[in-house]
């Protein structure tokens, strides 16, 4: 139910002033609801200003969470507009903790008629108040220049949007003959002041690929319980939802705007810039909500699995080929079906003659040259998909699909669909090596399979342990997990020649990689294919062993960090001198 037409708006009481230490921060209500309240509220802040026993009053129009805590009320769905006028000081007190000898009376009895000031004045604003929203306009406007993030000019028009929008607010109570002359002035004030404002839109990869997405609410309110999702398919959304600008990003919402032009507007209501990596985040958790409901993409579909087949082909994958894929899916952008359209195209590529598998390994170690404490740890149980860390498209193989078959092992099982998989993954038992002879990698590089990189970076080229299993090299070695049993107790194993600790390949490029900066002038070939956003790599498996092991018979440590600060890799140096 859309309550902006039922109620005026809202104040946030929590952490009240009640000091004479302290100050007010007068947050303004975000931008998702246009309020008139705002301007009286900047009002009150200058009137007050340098009066007698009154507390500093500044009033913020930007601020890092605009609807953090009881100010989600703000969001465009639910449409109550609610300021925050917050104390600011040292010692924190928070209101569901009073003591009240620790409240000054008259400072509580001043503040208390400030705010019932303010309040009177929403409720029953008098025209006067009029004459003075175009000097507070103005002066917003100019003092928001040197605060411009991305396109100077861009920002400006969104402070100026939001002061039209709040300036309209006021049309409940006034007519358009009051209000219309105020904002024809205000367009010419902020003509004047956009004048040699610079207007370079900042581009990225993902900023440019939400330039075609134009998502909408399709429910009210923020989804901070995610009732919509299954328990097991929930994720933490990016501070909580409140706590950052995924809230923004999600108010300004309107069908209207494109994803790309949202972030931007958000960068410029907080003022902060977001980094590209920020971005992907935003765009992943808008996502996540599209997938499971809470917000349209109105149509867009994606790729395609033809565009899919057609981008394996181009990385060298036919009909045929053992491929060990190891993926990164949402790196592509939205593909039309989802995860389940990307397993299709794989194995279309490959046929009933090849064999597609992908990793679908576990944390279960108890002891990794120490007791692991790592907050993914859980004993070994393969009916709990979601104790795989290799990504979507494992997880969603197994749920998806009774027959495909699985290998036994507690930390790298492979899975796969088809005969030719159920024979790659037969002889891997639960605590042999992880990549020796029994393993399905060593199954694929008989069949010269090839190592497929889905999205994902070269720093999940499992296939160079086999080569450091081989050789015996530093790093491999026995760790110490568990397996739940039958019973829900578990047990503790050991399992030999595991792979605990850093690897120097696990991070960066192949640019920046020790191992790949070797062995791409011996010879090594990385076919790559654009897939929408991502890319698709593919090596040769014989190839990556031949030369790979002569690499490392001459270089030991190729795979280890020669970083002084990788406290793992030089671990397992001394361990081995």
């Amino acid at each position: 139910h859309f309550l902006g037409n039922d109620v005026i708006g809202g104040c946030n009481y929590d952490a009240m002033c009640v000091r004479s230490e302290w100050h007010i921060n007068f947050r303004c209500a975000a931008a998702g609801s246009p309020f008139y309240g705002n301007y009286l509220a900047k009002m009150l802040s200058n009137d007050l200003k340098n009066e007698p026993r009154v507390p500093a009053i500044n009033f913020q129009n930007s601020f890092d969470c605009m609807y953090d805590d009881d100010s989600f009320l703000t969001d465009s769905t639910v449409g109550i507009p609610t300021v925050w006028p917050i104390r600011v000081g040292k010692n924190f007190w928070h209101n569901s903790k009073q003591v009240m000898s620790y409240v000054e009376k008259d400072m509580l009895a001043r503040c208390t008629a400030i705010h019932a000031a303010y309040v009177s004045a929403v409720i029953n604003p008098q025209k006067e108040h009029l004459a003075k929203v175009l000097p507070l306009a103005a002066e917003q406007l100019a003092a928001e220049i040197p605060f411009a993030v991305g396109s100077q000019k861009e920002h400006l028009k969104r402070r100026y949007d939001i002061l039209v929008q709040d300036l309209e607010d006021f049309k409940q109570y006034f007519s358009s003959n009051d209000i219309d002359p105020i904002k024809e002035k205000l367009s010419g004030i902020y003509e004047i002041l956009s004048v040699g404002l610079t207007d370079e839109i900042p581009r990225s990869k993902w900023r440019d690929y939400a330039e075609s997405i134009y998502p909408v609410r399709t429910e009210t309110g923020f989804p901070h319980a995610l009732s919509k999702v299954p328990a097991d398919e929930r994720i933490p959304l990016p501070g909580r939802v409140l706590y950052g600008p995924l809230a923004a990003i999600l108010s300004n919402m309107d069908g209207k705007r494109s994803l790309s032009e949202i972030f931007r507007m958000v960068e410029h209501e907080t003022r902060q810039l977001m980094s590209e990596k920020e971005i992907r985040k935003m765009y992943g958790a808008v996502r996540y909500l599209a997938d499971w409901g809470y917000v349209s993409f109105q149509g867009f579909k994606g790729l395609s699995k033809e565009d899919i087949v057609n981008s394996l082909h181009n990385a060298g994958i036919k009909s045929g080929d053992y491929i060990m894929v190891h993926s990164s899916i949402s790196e592509f952008g939205i593909i039309d079906g989802g995860v389940e359209t990307a397993i299709q195209a794989l194995y279309e590529v490959v046929g009933e003659t090849g064999c597609c598998l992908f990793p679908a390994f576990t944390d279960c170690f108890t002891y990794l040259g120490g007791p692991n404490h790592s907050e993914i740890y859980r004993p070994f149980d393969p009916t709990n998909l979601r104790q795989i860390w290799t990504g979507l498209l494992p997880r969603t193989l197994l749920k998806n699909h009774p027959d495909a078959i699985r290998s036994k092992h507690i930390t790298h099982s492979w899975c796969g669909l088809g005969e030719n998989a159920k024979l790659a993954c037969a002889e891997h038992g639960m605590v042999d090596p992880p990549v020796g002879s029994k393993s399905p990698l060593a199954y694929c590089l008989k069949k010269n399979g090839k190592i497929v990189h889905f999205g994902s970076t070269l720093g999940s080229t499992t296939f160079l342990h086999l080569i450091e299993d081989e050789l015996n090299l530093p790093g491999v070695q026995t760790t110490f997990c568990k397996i739940k049993k039958a019973n829900g107790y578990s047990e503790t194993v050991a399992s030999p020649r595991n792979l605990p600790g850093d690897r120097d390949f696990y991070h960066g490029s192949k640019d920046t990689i020790r191992f790949f900066k070797a062995a791409i002038p011996a010879g090594l070939e990385i076919k790559e294919a654009t897939l929408g956003n991502g890319t698709i790599m593919a090596m040769d498996m014989v190839q990556l062993y031949n030369i790979g092991y002569k690499l490392l018979s001459e270089q030991p440590d190729l795979l280890l960090s020669s970083d002084p600060e990788n406290l793992s890799c030089n671990r397992i140096k001394k361990e081995n001198e």
